[in-house]
């Protein structure tokens, strides 16, 4: 620190400190979740997490919407006004149309926001994320299969396998799992080459229910 040297009648000089000079921060916001990798299902049972970072005097409250991509328009108020805590549980509304969105933290009492980067809304009670169509499998290989659900985590469900067109399941991989959104099977090795899809049976508070995933391909084990 610079120092100025005052000299006291009698004694010997003594340093006096330099002004301090004060740093204005400039409130920003930035949010981090969602991100690209999150699926949110709409209408969604289940609350999805927002979280977000403030820096300097951005205020005690702030305002979350959910916009059109790049923050290019407010769709829907999600939560608001609400404390600028950091994260906050949002229900996902009613959407007539899935796509691609954002969404925007914005202080109540300053000109600070933030908005995430874009992420998928899928409509519908159910939606698979991995096989995505195309995707190649490997016969007697441990596959990872992910899913997005709103029915309640409580519910539970049998994972197989079944060929294009068919309903029923042609080779079980998983029975009775939990209903986290993650599951790891392992493809037996005398499964045939060829087309597939994956069909989950659900059961749980709801009523059962099937779904499927995008249409993969199983390739023969080495």
């Amino acid at each position: 620190m610079l120092a100025l040297m005052l000299v006291v009648a009698g004694g010997l000089p003594e340093p006096v400190a330099a002004p301090t000079r004060t740093v204005s921060v400039m409130p920003s916001v930035t949010v981090t979740l969602p991100s690209p990798t999150v699926t949110w299902l709409s209408p969604g049972a289940r609350p999805q997490e927002v979280r977000w970072r403030s820096v300097g005097p951005v205020g005690d409250t702030v305002r979350i919407t959910l916009e059109r991509h790049g923050c290019s328009g407010e769709i829907a108020v999600l939560a608001g006004p609400t404390a600028n805590d950091g994260v906050e549980a949002v229900t996902v509304p009613t959407l007539a149309t899935g796509g691609t969105f954002a969404v925007r933290v914005r202080s109540t009492s300053t000109s600070a926001f933030g908005c995430s980067s874009d992420f998928p809304v899928v409509i519908g009670p159910f939606s698979c994320s991995d096989p995505v169509a195309g995707m190649a499998w490997q016969a007697g290989r441990r596959q990872r299969v992910a899913w997005i659900s709103s029915d309640p985590v409580g519910a539970r469900i049998d994972i197989g396998l079944a060929r294009p067109g068919e309903t029923g399941r042609f080779r079980a991989l998983a029975q009775g799992v939990a209903n986290d959104g993650e599951e790891f099977v392992n493809v037996p090795a005398d499964v045939p080459p060829g087309a597939y899809k994956l069909v989950f049976d659900l059961t749980g508070p709801r009523a059962a229910a099937t779904y499927f995933s995008p249409i993969f391909s199983i390739t023969p084990g080495r």
